[in-house]
């Protein structure tokens, strides 16, 4: 008799749920997979289940060190797994991957999973980047297999020795999502929705726009964005920043001086979190993201599929998106001179910046649309599963 695969995805705070795995659940319900979701409480689980197919639990997870509070955790989420018996419980983000993977592997889960799209002990120091590195090395020995989204992580990961490399595997070429092609393509954006936002931020053709997404925190590069901003504007004063992002208050930490220039500053438009920002991304010059850390990051790939022209800085992450200038342009990061130098040398020549576009557009749309990833991650779930003799004979698969 045949039953449904159980699989169990948990990811700290729902947003995550909601921004890196869209669609992902509802393909695997699809599929024929029993899917739950757990995170902490927050404004997007309405978002999460609102097709109706897949549950969403609240457990008490915390992205803060918060020792007795991931106890508690941990032991409702291993009583959980005992009564309901998950077939994967696959993790995503740090402290759900610390939790998750210890409760699974207490509760003798079948197959434990757990996925790195970024590292926050990467920019991390002193004694919290031990305890960081410490609690990494806990997940992984946990956890069954271990998920880096991008080549230069599964890279990383080898060179600081914090895994085997026969726990690491690399789906494809990467990432954790794919993008959405209905959305982020070029050809599907109406008009009328383009027009609403030029209207809302008095858009001028004269006008160079600068467009930054992301949270509003150190580790986004944020603080060297805005002063770099600030030096450019001298030299271009037709140069225009929009800031599409909240703020963090608990995680942060930005100056005061840069919050005043991003709220004064006629040049700078914070326009809070949007969820059209294919919008922006049709109407901007040039996407800038400088972050400081990256496993792969959505929003370089989202722009490249929309052919807006990337300024990124030369991480694990972004380098696997932008492999080299050829096809877009690199800074080193945490280094405004670099920034400066790298806006200057792509804005004195716009048509070789197109040019560029155009070859990582064609790149993206090769390797990365939504529907192939969730194909492949399908796929090695059936793998890992056969693996683990809990295979044809025991489930209901769907193949492709």
């Amino acid at each position: 008799m045949y039953k449904p695969i159980k699989i169990v995805r948990i990811t700290t705070v729902p947003i995550s749920l909601k921004v890196l795995l869209t669609g992902q659940l509802d393909f695997m319900y699809n599929k024929g997979f029993e899917v739950t979701a757990i995170s902490a409480d927050g404004k997007e689980i309405k978002e999460i289940s609102k097709s109706g197919k897949i549950p969403h639990l609240i457990f008490p997870l915390t992205r803060k060190i918060t020792p007795l509070t991931d106890l508690y955790c941990l032991l409702k989420l291993f009583f959980y797994f005992i009564k309901h018996k998950p077939d994967i419980v696959h993790s995503h983000t740090p402290k759900a991957g610390l939790i998750g993977m210890l409760a699974a592997k207490l509760a003798g889960v079948p197959l434990k999973i757990h996925t790195i799209a970024g590292l926050p002990m990467m920019t991390a120091k002193g004694w919290r980047k031990k305890i960081l590195i410490a609690t990494e090395k806990l997940t992984y020995k946990a956890a069954d297999e271990v998920l880096p989204n991008s080549k230069s992580m599964y890279n990383y990961l080898l060179d600081e020795n914090l895994i085997e490399a026969s726990k690491l595997k690399i789906i494809s070429e990467g990432s954790s999502n794919g993008f959405d092609d209905e959305r982020f393509n070029p050809e599907k954006i109406l008009s009328g929705k383009i027009d609403e936002v030029k209207r809302m931020i008095e858009f001028d053709t004269k006008n160079f726009y600068l467009l930054f997404v992301g949270r509003m925190v150190i580790d986004k590069g944020l603080v060297e964005l805005i002063e770099s901003f600030l030096y450019l504007q001298s030299s271009y004063p037709n140069l225009k920043l929009l800031l599409l992002g909240e703020y963090e208050d608990d995680l942060s930490n930005i100056p005061e001086h840069i919050k005043w220039q991003i709220k004064t500053n006629s040049n700078i438009f914070h326009l809070g979190w949007r969820s059209d920002v294919e919008i922006f991304l049709s109407i901007a010059n040039v996407l800038i993201h400088p972050s400081h850390r990256e496993g792969f990051p959505n929003i370089v790939l989202q722009a490249a599929a929309m052919k807006c022209p990337i300024l990124c800085s030369k991480i694990p992450g972004n380098i696997d998106i932008i492999s080299s200038n050829q096809v877009g342009y690199l800074f080193a990061p945490q280094d405004k001179k670099s920034l400066i130098n790298t806006f200057e040398n792509f804005i004195s020549d716009i048509e070789l910046a197109t040019m560029k576009a155009e070859k990582l557009q064609a790149y993206v749309w090769q390797n990365y649309p939504r529907r192939k990833v969730h194909e492949k991650i399908y796929k090695y779930y059936l793998t890992k599963l056969q693996e683990v003799e809990l295979g044809q004979t025991s489930f209901s698969f769907q193949e492709s």
